[in-house]
């Protein structure tokens, strides 16, 4: 009689000692890294957003975004890249989906400060400067810049597309611009 009283008498004063998670412990005061990864990430890699292989350590704090990729075509001279976006540096205004029918693509940029995207490698280049010639030379950038421009997979649609830049605008208001 002892055990069977003192198992949910421990389970009383343990449920008692914790706090049960609840919508009122959750915190709304910041942007959703939730909404944010999946919008941006859908903007990114379509359907399968971050969990694209290769993709790897993604981490959303707020509006920005962090994660890591490895080299891909350019395996032989850069072996991980490592990509960060600061959403909270974003101009949305500044946007722009852009249809190309004649390649049958959808482009889509957008503008903001320095340190919207900024992209660092891992690399077999002896110094940096030859780091940079060999990513100017494969058509690649470095450091920080103000601008991302993103080629949209080929099945979003307009709906989709205003759907994930609803979401990424009301969760990082970004820089205020006139323009």
């Amino acid at each position: 009689m002892t055990t069977r009283l003192c198992l949910p008498l421990m389970l009383a004063l343990w449920l008692h000692n914790t706090q049960t998670v609840n919508a009122a412990v959750i915190h709304d005061s910041g942007p959703n890294p939730l909404v944010v990864g999946k919008a941006f990430g859908f903007m990114l890699f379509g359907n399968d957003g971050f969990m694209k292989a290769g993709i790897e350590n993604l981490v959303v704090d707020g509006c920005k975004i962090s994660f890591e990729t490895d080299g891909g075509l350019y395996s032989h001279a850069i072996q991980k890249l490592y990509i960060t976006y600061d959403l909270s540096k974003a101009n949305w205004r500044s946007a722009v989906y852009q249809p190309d029918y004649v390649n049958d693509v959808v482009r889509f940029e957008i503008y903001g400060e320095k340190g919207l995207r900024e992209i660092r490698y891992d690399h077999t280049f002896e110094s940096e400067d030859e780091l940079r010639m060999g990513a100017a030379f494969l058509g690649l950038t470095v450091g920080p810049q103000s601008e991302i421009k993103i080629q949209l997979p080929d099945y979003m649609t307009k709906k989709r597309y205003d759907r994930a830049f609803l979401d990424l605008t009301e969760q990082c208001p970004g820089i205020p611009g006139g323009y």
